[in-house]
């Protein structure tokens, strides 16, 4: 008994909050209290998945919306956050999963906004989405989104589903402008040779972004959000804002391409011992 007791502890202190499937299903540890980031960029996630807000002077654009079952967490950190959520007016979802798809529907549903996805994506959704059919946005790769005084740029960038979404948008910190960038699909939960060739297409695209400076990842450990706010947090007048960061950009997107490459060789020796069964 005391080694099972001591095994999760140990599972705890390595892995911290939100470790399990068990876990996201009952909410276990998910609540995060929001946060400002930039001027104009506020996170309303949760421990596990990002949301976020981009306030604009003719309403609010959110940023996925986590599982069905916290829509309610999300809508209290945009109030928190001193916004009103009935001023939501597009809902972008970064790809078709529950956990950034879910709480769409009902975030719809409370403030009427229309809720954009690649098309591909809406396609592979299990069942018909409850959003009114004239505000469903099937995105294309090269669309805009111009709402007020802002504009965001989207783009298809498959792999991890087939119909991922990227958002670039401008960041202001005290008036200074930063380009940032949401690569809305980073994990290897998929399997086929096609799809990986098409992960490390969309990440070379990515790359050959220039000048992005800003990784906002719809997942908090795809960029160290938490890790970057808490450092926020504690800035000091002149210091640097430690969400504006280039070279880790690079980084990370680098490092990415290389694991989908060892997942390549994997999944095509996958495919090469099934055609020699």
């Amino acid at each position: 008994m005391w080694k099972s007791a001591f095994m999760c502890l140990l599972i705890l202190l390595i892995c911290g909050p939100a470790l399990t499937q068990r876990d996201r299903e009952t909410n276990t540890g998910q609540e995060r209290a929001p946060f400002k980031i930039f001027d104009n960029l506020y996170y309303v996630g949760i421990n596990f998945v990002s949301a976020y807000i981009i306030s604009t002077s003719d309403g609010l654009i959110l940023i996925d919306s986590t599982y069905d079952r916290n829509v309610d967490h999300v809508l209290s950190g945009i109030e928190k956050m001193g916004f009103d959520p009935k001023d939501i007016k597009f809902i972008l979802v970064t790809h078709w999963h529950a956990d950034h798809f879910g709480g769409a529907p009902a975030i719809h549903k409370l403030t009427g906004a229309t809720v954009g996805m690649i098309g591909e994506d809406w396609d592979a959704l299990k069942t018909a989405p409850d959003i009114n059919s004239d505000q469903i946005w099937r995105i294309k790769d090269g669309d805009t989104l111009t709402l007020g005084d802002t504009t965001l740029k989207l783009f298809h960038l498959p792999g991890h589903t087939l119909g991922v979404l990227g958002i670039e948008y401008t960041l202001y910190d005290d008036g200074t402008a930063y380009r940032g960038l949401t690569f809305g699909g980073n994990g290897f939960n998929f399997s086929g040779v096609e799809q990986t060739e098409m992960f490390i297409n969309s990440t070379k695209r990515v790359l050959a972004m220039e000048g992005i400076q800003v990784n906002i990842g719809n997942h908090q450990t795809m960029g160290n959000v938490f890790e970057r706010a808490k450092r926020l947090e504690g800035r000091k007048p002149g210091d640097p804002h430690p969400f504006v960061d280039p070279d880790a950009f690079i980084e990370y997107h680098e490092d990415l391409l290389m694991r989908a490459h060892e997942k390549l060789e994997r999944e095509m020796e996958r495919a090469k011992r099934a055609l020699d069964r």
